[in-house]
């Protein structure tokens, strides 16, 4: 089936966020402060029933009801009881992308339910990022579409990260080291976006000269080689996979998160360096590769 481009995802010019809150204890509030915050966003809107404004702004009960139909990106903080109608409202006035935040309730990882809401995405025609995923960040274009309250750097590192706890790790030592970023991605359980169309995309980024990865899991190993080889032949590609041994305990986290094995890490080195792409360990590492390239 014929998907959608990224540019709704990596281009965002109207974003809604469904379950904004004006309360600090909720994640709604986290990823509407980072959004208002934002300076390259030229259409933004909160949507919750339970109020009239966030802040100065007016607040929308549901997506029905916003005054301009064209969403790039809608960002789900919402309970996971509320998903499937918060879902269902946005099939009116599909957006190109839809994100789905980490639920309060934890981690979303029921296989079945994931499901459903790929499929309900994708009869939208609309593309889904995450479940789990904590968001992106887009220095360069003034975007802060995330849980990270401060906008890193820009520069010309896209980092893209299966695990949100790494990315905010890597982003912290990489402000140290004076890095900037083009893009950060999370891209959280990759139930539709992955890493293999993230490379593609900032492979061909002008952007972009370094394109560091973090994975814990490969969805599909063809794929990602495939993307990996491609853009490896164009720019620097960083790749940081913790191991080996680091151990079994985080392959059985990675195999259960992804629903699939994490892989033999010495097949993974095979993999990286068939590609033509440099393995580090460590943040460390990850900092001194990209500041070298």
């Amino acid at each position: 089936m014929l998907r959608p481009p990224l540019s709704a995802l990596l281009a965002p010019r109207s974003v809604a966020v469904i379950g904004a809150s004006g309360h600090p204890e909720s994640r709604g509030f986290h990823v509407w402060r980072s959004v208002s915050l934002s300076t390259g966003i030229e259409r933004l809107w909160p949507v919750n029933p339970k109020y009239r404004y966030i802040g100065e702004r007016p607040c929308y009960p549901d997506a029905d009801a916003l005054p301009d139909r064209a969403v790039d990106l809608a960002i789900l903080c919402v309970g996971r009881r509320h998903l499937a109608r918060a879902l269902g409202k946005l099939s009116r006035n599909p957006p190109g992308v839809v994100l789905f935040a980490p639920q309060e309730e934890g981690p979303l990882s029921d296989r079945i339910e994931i499901s459903e809401l790929l499929e309900a995405a994708r009869r939208m025609g609309s593309r889904l990022i995450g479940p789990n995923s904590i968001g992106l960040v887009l220095p360069r274009a003034g975007v802060n579409a995330s849980f990270w309250p401060r906008m890193p750097a820009a520069g010309g590192i896209a980092l893209l990260a299966q695990s949100a706890m790494i990315a905010t790790g890597l982003m912290d030592h990489a402000g140290e080291a004076s890095l900037g970023f083009s893009a950060v991605v999370n891209t959280g359980l990759e139930a539709d976006v992955g890493m293999a169309e993230l490379i593609d995309w900032f492979a061909r980024d002008a952007a972009t000269r370094v394109i560091a990865l973090e994975v814990e899991a490969l969805r599909d190993p063809r794929a990602f080689f495939s993307a990996l080889r491609a853009a490896a032949e164009k720019k620097p590609v960083v790749v940081l996979r913790a191991g080996p041994g680091a151990g079994y305990a985080a392959d059985r986290l990675a195999a259960g998160r992804f629903g699939t094995d994490a892989g033999e890490d010495r097949a993974f080195d095979a993999l990286i360096a068939a590609a033509g792409a440099l393995r580090v360990r460590t943040y460390a590492e990850f900092c001194a590769a990209a500041a070298a390239f």
